[in-house]
């Protein structure tokens, strides 16, 4: 038995439904999380280097 395929149309009805509102609210989400990301890759960059002393305090 074969599986049914699926048809090549539904996708594009799902892209079709697709408004501006939604992709500002998607894009605004990313935009967020990127903030926070490096916000956070920032604040462990800076303070990495002067508490590796207190961690590490044999080097």
């Amino acid at each position: 038995m074969s599986q049914p395929v699926a048809d090549p149309e539904i996708r594009y009805v799902a892209s079709a439904t697709t408004n501006k509102s939604s992709l500002r609210r998607v894009m605004a989400g990313t935009a967020a999380g990127q903030f926070v990301e490096w916000y956070d890759y920032g604040i462990y960059g800076f303070l990495a280097v002067p508490g590796r002393g207190q961690l590490l305090p044999w080097r």
